[in-house]
């Protein structure tokens, strides 16, 4: 193994044991597209499964939205069995699911995604997802985020762990560091065409912005992916000054009124959004004023509907969440003429 490879080695084993991604979560489902990131993960685990104290199983999930899915699928398993690692694969038709939920191809699949992986890592024991988001990844996150409106903890970006699992072992690696240790050990990959295509905001992002931010600094990636890092230890104290602000009671989420929390309200109302939904995003800056207004002074009762099928109304005791599945979306005109 060249230096150069040893180096990187030793910085993706540091960064499992420094984060503590595996303490007591031995059994790992590695989240393999076949692209270079995930092929590199799913090697340096293998590798280092006895230095880390833990065994690999492989999950592919085909998304059924390109022709060749079928063969990336096939590539996967291949990959798979040469390392010497059993191998776990599903099919979702996300076209299908992003047309019957009237959302964007890139939701269904996320949803649809961890959906599945979840299944899989179920049914084969493990007690952890790992995923092969980069240092990159990581910077275009925040660099979208911001693009498209966030608050300081927006800036926290990916997590190197979630509380269901999910765990990010490439995050101490940039895209081609990444690459590059494919090549040098003859790993090979195949390439999504979907990254290149501009539709998407964070391709834009990759193809565009990064190369340009990088003409100012570059080392970009590592310094946004600090911030990130930053930007998450703060969101851990605000969420634990928050915590008591939330009450969760009969298919209700309440963020309460407290008299000295005024700075708080903000994060409060974010966070009883975030549980109602089970998405941290969705909510504006102006939705986010609005709702902090409401929680801080009680003028009587009112009424906001929100993203994602989400009503809040203000009451003596706070504002109350309730996302309405059912029906036609909160608000709209069709419901609004419902006997």
């Amino acid at each position: 193994m060249k230096k150069t490879d040893r180096n990187l080695n030793q910085r993706f084993i540091e960064h499992c044991v420094t984060a503590d991604l595996f303490n007591g979560r031995p059994r790992v489902l590695a989240a393999v597209s076949g692209g270079a990131d995930s092929i590199v993960m799913m090697n340096l685990l293998s590798e280092n499964s006895a230095a880390l104290g833990i065994s690999v199983t492989v999950g592919h999930i085909n998304h059924m939205i390109r022709p060749d899915a079928g063969a990336d699928m096939d590539f996967v398993k291949r990959a798979a069995y040469a390392a010497g690692l059993p191998f776990v694969s599903e099919c979702c038709d996300v076209p299908a699911l992003a047309a019957a939920a009237h959302d964007s191809i890139e939701a269904a699949a996320r949803r649809a995604r961890y959906a599945a992986l979840i299944r899989m890592a179920d049914a084969a024991g493990c007690q952890a997802i790992a995923t092969g988001h980069s240092m990159t990844d990581q910077a275009e996150t925040l660099l979208m985020r911001m693009i498209r409106g966030t608050g300081p903890l927006g800036l926290s970006g990916i997590s190197d762990i979630t509380p269901d699992g999910i765990v990010r072992p490439m995050l101490c690696l940039t895209a081609s560091e990444i690459r590059g240790l494919a090549v040098e050990r003859g790993w090979t990959f195949v390439t999504d065409s979907t990254n290149s295509d501009e539709y998407f905001l964070r391709n834009r992002i990759r193809a565009r912005l990064m190369p340009l931010l990088a003409e100012f600094n570059p080392g970009i990636e590592a310094l946004l992916s600090g911030l990130a890092m930053d930007a998450a230890a703060v969101s851990a104290t605000i969420e634990s000054l928050v915590a008591p602000m939330i009450l969760v009671q009969d298919g209700l989420v309440i963020a309460r009124r407290i008299e000295s929390g005024s700075a708080l309200h903000a994060y409060a109302v974010r966070e009883a959004f975030r549980i109602v939904t089970g998405q941290p995003l969705g909510l504006s800056r102006t939705h986010i004023n609005a709702l902090a207004k409401m929680l801080q002074t009680y003028e009587g009762p009112a009424e906001l509907h929100l993203p994602r099928r989400v009503i809040a109304r203000s009451t003596r005791r706070g504002v109350e969440f309730e996302r309405v599945l059912d029906g036609p979306p909160p608000g709209s005109a069709s419901r609004a003429r419902r006997p």
